[in-house]
Formats: structure tokens, sequence, C-alpha cells
């Protein structure tokens, strides 16, 4: 999976975007209880699964790379495998019980319609209490036209959270108001 040259990547992943950005930024947080029940069906311990990057490739499809502590790796590749958008996994290395592990996902995935709206995952995690994904988008994206299409591919994954992240001159614009307030209450001693 992982013979791409550089130019079949698009590097589109949280660890190689600006923070805080240049542009205010949508955040939304999803959830899901049904999307955890695979992990819990086929483990009897719990799984923790921590989606670290995702690298759009220039097909549409993508490579997911995952952290996840549980003892069996092999069993956790063959279910990641049985998940619909799900093209590949392999193992990439193992310390203990905590396994990295390289997905490759079809264009249908949740990380590709994000991908379509320009937006980037933040954080992706599976364990005993479900399934959180963060992502952020452009804050020109209407919301409900995102939640619309991750419903079509998870119909189980609600939206919990939406919030506005701003940009740098945002914060120094109301840090400059802020002390022009203070300056101005603030009383004056005679020298």
């Amino acid at each position: 999976m992982t013979g791409e040259s550089p130019d079949d990547t698009l590097g589109r992943s949280a660890a190689n975007d600006d923070f805080p950005p240049r542009e205010p930024r949508l955040r939304l947080e999803f959830y899901s209880d049904d999307l955890a029940k695979p992990f819990r069906e086929a483990f009897d311990e719990p799984v923790t699964i921590t989606v670290n990057s995702i690298v759009q490739l220039n097909d549409g499809t993508h490579l997911q790379y995952w952290t996840v502590t549980h003892t069996s790796p092999d069993r956790l590749c063959t279910t990641v495998v049985n998940f619909p958008t799900t093209l590949d996994a392999r193992l990439l290395s193992t310390v203990g019980d905590t396994h990295r592990i390289e997905v490759l996902g079809d264009t249908s995935s949740l990380f590709s319609t994000f991908d379509a709206f320009d937006g980037i995952t933040r954080s992706a995690v599976y364990d005993e209490d479900g399934l959180r994904v963060v992502a952020e988008f452009p804050s020109s994206v209407k919301t409900d036209l995102i939640v619309d299409a991750v419903h079509d591919i998870y119909p189980d994954l609600d939206l919990v959270s939406s919030h506005t992240i701003q940009t740098v001159p945002v914060f120094q614009h109301i840090i400059e108001m802020i002390s022009a307030v203070i300056l101005i209450h603030t009383p004056r001693t005679p020298t």
C-alpha cells in the first residue's frame, strides 16, 4: 500500500496543516456508539484506535495511519477490512500491545467525504465508549451539507458539536480591544 511516490499524494492531514488557521474554520464533532460495535463484537477486551493522520491520494483513496492498543493486531486488521469503505489494512509495527496500522480507504469513506468539503480530520478515536471524530472545514461550508454527506455513509454518526475556530488576526484584534478597555479604565496615578 505504501509504494506511492510523492506525486501520488496530496498530503492533506492534520499533521501538516498550520494551526491556528489563516482563515476561520468550522470545527464539527461527530459521535456514534453503533460504529464501535464491530470492535466490541470481535474482541473480549477494550480496543482503543486513534487515527493519527490521513493522507489523500490523487486517485481519491487515502491512507490512514492508526495507533491501536490491543493484544491481537492480526484480528484487528481482519476486523478493519470488514468495514465497507476499507480496501486493505496492514500492520506496520508493534511494541508490546501498541500497534501501528496502515489502512487504505476508498473514495466513499468518511475521510474522503471530509476532503470533498476541503475538510481536515483533526482526530478520530474508537474505544469502548464509541467513535468520536473531529474535523475542520472552511467556515463558508454549510454544516447541513456535511452532515447529510456523513449520514449517507454512516447514518448513526451524529453531529454533537459545532463551533468556529478563529484566526490569529481575530485573536490579535480581541487582545488589542481588551488592552484598550483596560487602559481606559485603569486609574492614573499622578507622578
